[in-house]
């Protein structure tokens, strides 16, 4: 399985940063930019991928999208817009982001659903709450609460992160961040 050093990961989130920079710097100056700055992140997303569907598929705006979707767990559209992001070391480091997102997502449901052991896989570390949770479960650093996997409860530094599956038919893997015994949002992953 892969292994990326942290090293790599520090400077991966610094380049996932510079593609809404450069935007700014080359004066692109769409509402989606000023919706992405003011923190819109579910519009950015939903906007950006019609206009992406539409034709608009420079690499800078899936970058900008690609980032909005990531913030909004939308994770899903991260697999199309990926594929565009190939010109530059910035570009493909923004993709391998997105893939690692992708694979964790999908790991962490095998894990809850199915039971799959996840000690051997290896992957980038990133803040977003699908990569700490994918850490937290292949190092075997989380409790099993009434000793099942349908229900985990993992500490994380100023944060519990309890996951869980719902009822619902296919069933969700729902993620619930808490902080001093305050939901502070419930994240839900199919």
């Amino acid at each position: 399985m892969p292994f990326i050093e942290r090293g790599f990961v520090k400077k991966s989130l610094f380049m996932i940063a510079l593609p809404v920079v450069l935007l700014f710097a080359s004066g692109f100056d769409s509402t989606l930019v000023k919706e992405y700055k003011a923190g819109k992140y579910k519009t950015v997303c939903r906007k950006g991928m019609h206009a992406y569907y539409q034709g608009r598929k420079d690499e800078h705006f899936a970058a900008l999208v690609g980032v909005a979707c990531a913030n909004n767990d939308s994770i899903n559209f991260l697999g199309i817009l990926q594929r565009n992001l190939v010109g530059s070391p910035s570009m493909r480091s923004t993709a391998s982001y997105f893939s690692a997102l992708l694979l964790q997502k999908r790991l962490i449901y095998q894990f809850m659903i199915d039971g799959i052991d996840l000690s051997g896989f290896r992957l980038p570390k990133y803040d977003h709450v699908l990569s700490v949770v994918f850490d937290k479960l292949s190092k075997g650093d989380f409790e099993s609460l009434g000793g099942v996997t349908n229900m985990i409860k993992i500490n994380e530094k100023d944060r519990t992160i309890f996951v869980s599956v719902s009822d619902d038919k296919p069933a969700k893997v729902l993620v619930d961040e808490y902080k001093d015994a305050k939901l502070l949002k419930r994240h839900w992953y199919q």
